[in-house]
């Protein structure tokens, strides 16, 4: 719903690893019915893109 709704691009995935197993959180986001592309960006790609700015900003590098 959160990818219809919002658009895969604005959706970054987390857990509340404390309470439920991580790879039942983590299936979650596996077998949703939407494309590699969107998954991707779920699981890394979209939060990258949001910490890139920052962090060479304070001169890390990555």
């Amino acid at each position: 719903m959160a990818v219809r709704e919002l658009g895969p691009e604005r959706v970054i995935y987390g857990n509340d690893i404390g309470g439920r197993s991580f790879a039942s959180q983590l299936a979650k986001v596996q077998g949703a019915n939407i494309s590699e592309r969107d998954k991707r960006l779920i699981l890394g790609e979209n939060l990258k893109r949001l910490l890139l700015p920052i962090l060479r900003d304070k001169g890390i590098r990555v």
